[in-house]
């Protein structure tokens, strides 16, 4: 099953690349295409930190879920 959702995702994120290739033939949508590009290291260094953080709270969740001291708000609060 896990398959068949990282090949949907891929199906879609080609047909975003097809579609923003479409827009360089249009100069007011190539716009978009020239921002992106632009733009396209500080997105690269945001989506470092976001999925940092991310990967950080789904760990302390699942540690904190073991140990089963932060399963209540006092214990999760007075950092136990």
């Amino acid at each position: 099953m896990v398959h068949v959702h990282v090949s949907l995702s891929c199906r879609y994120l080609l047909v975003l690349l097809r579609l923003l290739h479409a827009f360089n033939f249009h100069d007011r949508l190539n716009v978009i295409t020239k921002t992106l590009q632009v733009a396209l290291g500080d997105l690269l260094h945001f989506l470092i930190v976001f999925l940092s953080v991310t990967v950080l709270y789904v760990f302390d969740r699942c540690v904190g879920m073991l140990c089963g001291v932060y399963c209540l708000l006092h214990g999760a609060l007075s950092g136990k």
